[in-house]
């Protein structure tokens, strides 16, 4: 069953000059949360979304998160929408376009629907039931199905070409667990977990996720540009080289070597590991650089150390922020608030608008502190511990001596 929460959609519109235009479009969360109001500081107050296995735990409402925000398939809906125009071998970009818009969303769908068209399959399988209303996943029409194979390949060949410029240019580590399933999914009866699987891992869910980064990218390029003394980012920080000690011995036990004197080199040693190794030990060799890093962290860039490096080690970038989730996670709205502020014209009459808007909308020192924590990420992590554990137990494993061992490394 596809998700409720629609926070994007993808657009590609052809030009007469042969040029492409692709556009990131997504849920105008700031539109029916106004600053400050009560609904606002509720959502301020909650910070995220966070998911269970059986249940979730919404920032906002329901009437705004499955519904009035969310990008459902065949109804207009209000975005925020960063659109770039590129050359026809998608290698330049020509201009980028950022504003407020109102989409129609042709086709919401699930990514096995987009996996399928790509792959000149039909989107979804014979007798399949429909999903619930105000669900991604609905029947695709037969009609737009040509259109939708072309547009998703162009698509795919951007977000690879953004991702290979990312590992040559920026040194981007390739952290993803591939074919072995980074989540799992559980099958509930009754209340109780009876099944898992891991979720199986697509080139369709790594184009979207490059083209969110592309999205992010360039939305905190434009409100550090704007406010260079305000501007919420979110950076990773380069990790000393002395973290790497447990996974240099496990890399040594096979005859390997590894080199993270940078990100580009921890990554060409990820890259020289994972052709030589399994798939699931290469897993467990990502696994380790993982538990290496240090985490990611929000900042204003106003209270930031004079020199202080302000990219992102893991994606290899810059600067970077988070844009592209507001219904589910409130740095974004913080960031949509600044974006939309940074679009006033720079006249007289708009300055100070512009600038009570940017700063308003940065979160004081207890929303910062907020940010940077993430108690969601511990509930889910026992719920995924506890219902690891009653599978196990419920199917005899602790009777015949199995071990529930590494549960925590497995999902960490």
């Amino acid at each position: 069953v596809g998700c409720q929460d629609i926070d994007d959609t993808m657009s590609v519109h052809h030009l007469p000059s042969g040029d492409v235009e692709i556009g990131v479009h997504i849920a105008d969360v700031t539109h029916f949360v106004a600053l400050n109001s009560a609904l606002d500081r509720e959502a301020r107050a909650r910070g995220t979304t966070f998911y269970l296995v059986d249940r979730r735990f919404d920032m906002l409402p329901s009437l705004l998160s499955s519904n009035l925000c969310s990008l459902h398939g065949q109804t207009d809906r209000l975005a925020v929408s960063v659109i770039w125009t590129l050359s026809s071998d998608l290698e330049t970009i020509k201009l980028t376009w950022y504003g407020r818009t109102i989409i129609h969303n042709v086709a919401a769908m699930t990514y096995e629907q987009a996996a399928n068209i790509l792959d000149g399959r039909a989107p979804e399988k014979a007798g399949e039931e429909p999903p619930p209303p105000l669900t991604a996943g609905s029947p695709v029409r037969k009609k737009l199905i040509p259109q939708l194979k072309k547009d998703l390949g162009l698509l795919t060949t951007l977000a690879r070409k953004r991702r290979k410029t990312r590992e040559d240019v920026g040194g981007a580590v390739d952290l993803s667990s591939r074919d072995i399933g980074g989540e799992l999914k559980f099958t509930i009866v009754d209340g109780k977990p009876v099944a898992v699987k891991p979720k199986q891992d697509l080139e369709i869910h790594h184009t979207i996720a490059e083209l969110m980064i592309f999205a992010n990218t360039s939305v905190a390029a434009k409100i550090y540009d704007r406010f260079p003394g305000s501007a919420l980012l979110r950076i990773h920080q380069e990790v000393p080289e002395d973290r790497f000690d447990d996974l240099k011995e496990m890399l040594v036990a096979g005859n390997l070597k590894l080199d993270g004197k940078s990100n580009m080199e921890l990554a060409e040693s990820l890259k020289k590991a994972e052709n030589k190794s399994v798939p699931v030990v290469a897993a467990l060799f990502r696994s380790l650089a993982t538990r290496a890093m240090s985490e990611a962290l929000y900042v204003s860039t106003g209270d930031t150390k004079e020199g202080q490096d302000l990219g992102h080690y893991g994606l290899g970038l810059s600067t970077y922020t988070h844009f592209t989730s507001p219904i589910r996670r409130y740095a974004d709205v913080v960031v949509h608030h600044q974006l939309l502020a940074s679009l006033v014209e720079p006249k007289e009459q708009h300055i100070e608008t512009a600038k009570n808007h940017a700063t308003v909308a940065l979160p004081d020192s207890a929303v910062v502190s907020m940010l940077k924590g993430k108690p969601e990420t511990d509930a889910e992590k026992d719920d995924l511990i506890r219902c690891t554990a009653e599978l196990v137990v419920g199917n005899g494993a602790a009777g015949t001596g199995a071990e529930a061992i590494g549960i925590d490394d497995l999902i960490d």
